[in-house]
């Protein structure tokens, strides 16, 4: 059922759905083994700029670099494609792009680094590319599709239907939390972890061995 007071516009709408249609766009052949296969080659290039550069190539910059050369040609501000400014195509990027875990832990975990949309609506963040737990629509797409064609059966009309939005700390001390510091986030309810939320992940860490 739908959440009151949340406020989405059909703005808002059409910038998740871009970046949920664009996300991957900038995927090489075979998907994440090319991604592999790139940072092997990578291993071999002498020390330099051109080194330094693949390495911190991502699909995900590839998508919004990709994402930028085909909106140039088009005239996103009319209304036929939804009257878009600049900062709505900032916030496709910021979705598409969403946190390197590994190499900028923390830059993302501030809801105040985003611009595209403020705190209130940093709920929208979490649905094309989850940076908190990577448990969003694109994964929940294909353990729907994979699990069930192999086993008849998933989590997915359950996990979606108990969703909701909630504010909750933008800061890891708690206790110096204030109003600026809270941030909206899709939650569930506790119930769900042991009905469907690790059976996602473990689910996806067995599709991955197989």
């Amino acid at each position: 059922s739908e959440q009151r007071g949340l406020n989405i516009t059909d703005k808002d709408v059409l910038c998740v759905s871009l970046a949920g249609l664009c996300h991957d766009l900038g995927h090489g052949p075979f998907s994440h083994m090319y991604e592999m296969l790139l940072r092997k080659c990578i291993a071999k290039f002498d020390e330099g700029e051109t080194k330094e550069k693949l390495k911190a190539w991502t699909h995900e910059q590839m998508s919004c670099d990709i994402f930028d050369y085909i909106m140039k040609d088009i005239d996103y501000t009319c209304e036929e494609y939804g009257g878009l400014d600049e900062n709505d195509l900032l916030f496709v990027r910021e979705m598409i792009i969403g946190k390197d875990k590994e190499t900028d832990p923390d830059s993302k975990r501030n809801h105040k680094e985003r611009k595209g949309r403020p705190a209130e609506k940093n709920f929208l963040y979490d649905i094309v590319n989850n940076a908190d737990h990577g448990l969003d629509v694109d994964k929940l797409d294909y353990l729907h599709r994979d699990k069930t064609m192999a086993l008849g059966e998933d989590h997915k009309e359950r996990m979606t239907s108990y969703a909701r939005v909630c504010r909750v700390s933008g800061n890891q001390d708690h206790h110096a939390d204030t109003s600026d510091n809270m941030r909206t986030t899709i939650c569930w309810p506790e119930k769900m972890y042991k009905d469907c939320m690790r059976d996602c992940f473990q689910t996806r860490f067995e599709m991955h061995q197989t």
